[in-house]
């Protein structure tokens, strides 16, 4: 069995062999899908959820600076959320 891996045919034992596998567990190998990478105009609905995101802060926000106890109550344990910290919790392509 042949997948496309990096623009060509590479045969499943050799992407086996690239991972390092034995012989024994390149029959059982599975080679990974090789799915197209969406452009720019495919990650629409990502910035839809930034822009959700952004609008539960705001909501949580107000409610902490109001006067009315019920609407402080609503948002009670309710935390701001910011983006992700860059101290290596995201992974990164090629670290080992």
């Amino acid at each position: 069995m042949a997948r496309l891996h990096r623009g060509g045919e590479v045969p499943a034992g050799e992407l086996a062999e690239q991972a390092g596998m034995r012989p024994p567990g390149r029959s059982q190998f599975i080679a990974p899908p090789v799915t197209p990478v969406p452009g720019p105009e495919g990650t629409s609905h990502v910035d839809g959820v930034f822009d959700a995101i952004d609008e539960l802060n705001e909501v949580i926000t107000q409610a902490r600076e109001s006067a009315d106890p019920k609407l402080r109550a609503k948002v009670k344990g309710r935390r701001v959320v910011g983006p992700a910290p860059s101290n290596g919790s995201v992974p990164r392509c090629g670290r080992r």
